[in-house]
């Protein structure tokens, strides 16, 4: 039994709905369309939206005697090792290139 696209991840299925809905036509259509782009492209930017997050956050909440200085060589390369990981345990990397990946054939 094949799968379908929708059926295969939660954010598939959540696209699969909002593309199969059509708005009425004029204004809301145009506001419809921007969201959904906005959505799409929100997933496919999700690793440096996390990582500017990060950025923001130790901007205002780091300290400033820390021992690993918050704009060092290590502390970007741990943030993005552990993001890595992160993404690994919740099988987001496996969602990603399920979702896009297949997309391309």
């Amino acid at each position: 039994m094949t799968r379908t696209l929708a059926t295969q991840t939660r954010f598939a299925a959540i696209r699969a709905r909002f593309e199969a809905y059509t708005p009425p036509p004029g204004r809301w259509a145009w506001v419809y369309e921007f969201l959904l782009f906005g959505f799409k492209q929100g997933w496919a930017c999700l690793f440096g939206a996390l990582l500017l997050g990060l950025l923001i956050l130790t901007h205002l909440f780091y300290p400033i005697n820390a021992a690993l200085p918050r704009y060092d060589v290590y502390f970007p390369a741990l943030s993005d090792i552990a993001l890595g990981f992160g993404y690994l345990a919740a099988t987001l990397a496996a969602l990603i290139t399920v979702v896009f990946f297949r997309q391309a054939r």
